[in-house]
């Protein structure tokens, strides 16, 4: 009796180490999945940033609507981001803008994204932040034409010409 007890609890033991054995090799399993998940993932969005195509897009998504293009505007060690951004509200925000005339407290510049071109009047006033690329205020007899911009205000409305009333401009 006492030996068919010993068997019993041994093949109760050995079954038990088996299903532990399993659930650590399933455990592993899992671990090694999910590891392998994540390096696909990553490998996934460092192939996609690195050969994303510098051409223009026109996202519109509720509320705002942007065009940008990498590579339009040249910049001191690389290439410049040209992009326009309007809200809903007419607040926007240019970037790559380059100057092409100033007259007083105006600024006319002009931009190409892709076959396209936007020429904006940047209105400014003494209320108006000028500030150049290390982040110190400037004056509008600073910039100079061919300079780039970027440029936050709150667009007017005007027919044939867009017409930014400026908060922020920098060179």
């Amino acid at each position: 009796m006492q030996r068919i007890t010993l068997q019993k609890n041994l093949k109760f033991r050995v079954l038990e180490a088996g299903s532990q054995l399993a659930t650590n090799n399933f455990q592993k399993m899992l671990m090694i999945s999910a590891i392998s998940a994540g390096i696909v993932l990553l490998s996934g969005l460092i192939l996609f940033a690195a050969t994303k195509p510098a051409v223009s897009k026109l996202e519109k998504s509720g509320a705002l609507a942007t065009v940008s293009a990498a590579g339009a505007a040249p910049a001191v060690g690389g290439f410049q981001t040209s992009s326009i951004n309007i809200a809903n509200n007419g607040l926007t925000y240019i970037q790559g803008a380059r100057v092409t005339e100033i007259t007083g407290n105006t600024i006319k510049t002009s931009m190409s994204l892709n076959s396209n071109t936007f020429d904006w009047v940047i209105e400014t006033s003494g209320a108006t932040k000028l500030i150049n690329h290390l982040g110190q205020k400037q004056t509008i007899s600073d910039i100079k034409v061919g300079d780039y911009l970027m440029v936050t205000g709150k667009l007017l409305e005007s027919k044939g010409s867009y017409i930014i009333n400026a908060e922020f401009v920098r060179e």
